[in-house]
């Protein structure tokens, strides 16, 4: 056998696969001429509001448009592929109700259902009449959750039937749980996000709004605006002048954020809306990381490291042979 065959394949077999180093990876889910906002992910299936000329219709990724009606259909959620969003009924700005994929509509009244978020099956949302200090966080497994006696309530967030939201109890804004009560107390406190039992929200100070959580205290501080969390990984809003960008605590800056408005995530992956200078569409991008800090930007794959031993008895056995 040839020597340069020899050795051909013996850097074959040493190099093995590679994979490249941590990084993003982004792509752009719409491309039109009409605006789309509100997404929302489960997984890889994302669903989000966009306009077709007439009024909002709900869209996704992996089933086309789920909505084709004469009203608005807008701020839609998803938990698998179970979806939820708000319909306003064109009986005015005080009247909307929650309609769902897998059980059809969901209230049916004559006050504004808004903001809902799904887990599985279980949905909650806020429920009130117009003014905000009658909003109360309702429902589809155990009714009202939140106590008439806090006002302005706000859904925040489900995880299994664990739901979280923000009320005012007269003095200032508290996180408020059906699982736990009231799990803060003084201060300005909102926005919760939950999963699992993995909780995130803001503490707004008079200079400065900090990210808090159960799990990993001060995540961030700031000019900071909403987050999302699945599992222990969270994404946040950085507001700098004009611009709002996108930043996590496991992969840094969100790449093409600048100018994003709603966001979600699933697992590493976000989603959200971005002006792209004529008007909102949606992106989606995955966060791989290499698992060893510090490396250069191609490493081995886990494979590597035997074939290059494969690699290493060939050249040994050859040898013995004296064919090298």
């Amino acid at each position: 056998m040839r020597r340069s065959s020899i050795v051909f394949i013996v850097v074959v077999l040493c190099l093995g696969a590679t994979q490249a180093k941590a990084g993003w990876t982004t792509i752009q889910l719409t491309d039109n001429t009409t605006t789309d906002t509100s997404p929302a992910i489960s997984g890889t299936n994302v669903v989000w509001s966009g306009h077709d000329g007439e009024d909002w219709e709900i869209y996704s990724n992996f089933a086309g448009q789920l909505t084709d009606n004469s009203i608005d259909d807008l701020n839609p959620d998803i938990s698998g592929t179970n979806v939820v969003w708000v319909g306003y009924d064109g009986l005015g700005a005080s009247a909307s109700d929650i309609y769902s994929n897998f059980a059809g509509r969901l209230t049916n009244n004559n006050v504004m259902d808004q903001a809902p978020i799904i887990s599985g099956t279980n949905v909650v949302w806020n429920n009130g009449s117009g003014i905000s200090s009658d909003s109360q966080v309702y429902s589809n497994f155990a009714g009202q959750l939140s106590s008439s006696a806090i006002y302005r309530n706000e859904v925040g967030g489900i995880s299994g039937t664990n739901v979280v939201w923000t009320g005012h109890d007269g003095s200032d804004h508290d996180i408020y749980s059906n699982f736990a009560g009231q799990l803060t107390t003084g201060g300005n406190n909102n926005a919760a996000r939950i999963s699992g039992t993995n909780m995130v929200w803001l503490e707004e100070l008079p200079t400065l709004t900090r990210l808090q959580s159960n799990f990993d205290g001060v995540i961030a501080e700031g000019s900071i605006g909403l987050s999302q969390i699945s599992g222990t990984n969270v994404v946040w809003t950085v507001y700098d002048g004009p611009y709002k960008y996108i930043y996590s605590n496991f992969g840094g800056l969100l790449p093409y954020s600048h100018n994003t408005s709603d966001f979600d995530l699933s697992g590493t992956t976000v989603v959200w809306s971005n002006w792209d200078g004529y008007d909102n569409e949606i992106y989606m991008a995955t966060w791989t990381p290499d698992g060893i800090p510090g490396t250069p930007g191609v490493i081995p794959a886990p494979g590597a490291l035997l074939l290059g031993s494969i690699g290493a008895g060939v050249v040994s056995w050859l040898r013995r042979r004296r064919t090298l």
